[in-house]
């Protein structure tokens, strides 16, 4: 008997062993291929984004090799408008204000006395004095007007690098797209004939939720930069178009990246016209909160599929939980839980 136990607890532990062997060898693998599997898995994300339109134009009757063909077109068309009108002016506006750094350096201490006019005069009792620190913030300001210019051109590798990467991504998803569906029947064929229903309804909740939050996202940001766009240019204030961009790269992170995305195009206004800057971080900030507050939540739920207040909560919970990456996955989530448990209640009532 005694023999026995001490042979189940040597299986054990080999058993034991050899997962954590098999783990240490999967990861390393994965690091090895991690550019390849990163490719992939964005070429999926992007699915969420791209495969209802291609849905939508297959349900009004237009084959499925023409709708995503005619998806890539639209996107191509983009890529290049973008690659030769809006990133050259970018990079252009990238220099220029790294180059004029330095010398909005210099005019900070006067700016500051107007602005503490300006707030003195309207009884506002701020005292700027508390918070600035004019040789702190000359240095700071000069030594990023420097990192700008010397890093502008690993900043265009970058960016070329990037939309290299995204063609491939875009040529690896125009196949998927096209096989997608063949593929995932083949994947649930594997699934055990009792267990198909869920899994379908298990993939299709992820596909509704996650891909309704990727999309809903992106309409935020994309809403967000531009209106940070149309303020600033009605201003009169220069680099709006770089300060409307990283705007709407910051919004696509959930929670803390409306809190940075108001910083950028606020601190390039007040650099250039310190009164001005006050008035565009006002209706900026109001422009942000009616974007996050009303339409974010409205266009969440709809995209989703599931109340604004649940995707409210699901962004406190996963912020709880864990941290940036839980109020990204956190709305997703929600509905996938949200959805499953409203297939379990509606099974049972039509089994009672």
């Amino acid at each position: 008997m005694e023999k026995n136990g001490w042979f189940k607890a040597a299986a054990v532990l080999i058993v034991l062993a050899a997962v954590l062997w098999l783990a240490s060898w999967a990861w390393n693998v994965a690091q090895a291929f991690s550019n390849i599997i990163l490719l992939f898995f964005l070429s999926w994300l992007v699915a969420f984004i791209l495969d209802p339109l291609a849905d939508w134009l297959e349900g009004r009757g237009l084959p499925r090799g023409l709708a995503v063909a005619a998806i890539y077109l639209g996107l191509m068309v983009i890529l290049v408008a973008a690659g030769i009108i809006a990133v050259p002016v970018v990079v252009a506006q990238l220099m220029q204000l790294g180059g004029a750094l330095p010398a909005y350096a210099q005019q900070l201490p006067d700016w500051v006395d107007r602005l503490q006019a300006e707030l003195t005069g309207r009884g506002i009792p701020v005292d700027l004095s508390t918070v600035y620190r004019w040789e702190n913030v000359a240095s700071q300001v000069q030594s990023l007007g420097t990192t700008i210019v010397q890093n502008t051109l690993t900043i265009a590798a970058g960016v070329a690098s990037a939309v290299f990467n995204l063609l491939l991504i875009l040529i690896l998803r125009f196949y998927l797209m096209l096989d997608g569906k063949a593929i995932a029947k083949q994947v649930l064929a594997l699934v055990p004939r009792g267990h198909k229903t869920e899994a379908t309804f298990l993939a299709d909740s992820v596909s509704k939720t996650f891909g309704g939050f990727l999309r809903g996202q992106l309409l935020q940001a994309l809403i967000y930069a531009a209106g940070t766009l149309l303020v600033m240019w009605l201003a009169g204030l220069g680099y709006a178009l770089v300060a409307s961009v990283a705007a709407g790269l910051l919004m696509l992170i959930p929670f803390i990246g409306p809190l940075i995305a108001i910083i950028i195009p606020v601190a390039i206004a007040l650099i250039q016209a310190p009164v001005t800057g006050i008035a565009v971080f006002l209706i900026l900030f109001i422009y942000q909160q009616i974007v996050v507050n009303v339409l974010g939540t409205k266009i969440m739920g709809e995209a989703v599929g599931i109340h604004p207040l649940l995707v409210f909560l699901a962004v406190l919970v996963g912020i709880k939980v864990g941290g940036v990456w839980g109020a990204f996955f956190g709305v997703p989530i929600m509905g996938g839980l949200y959805a499953r448990a409203m297939f379990f209640y509606r099974t049972r009532r039509l089994g009672e």
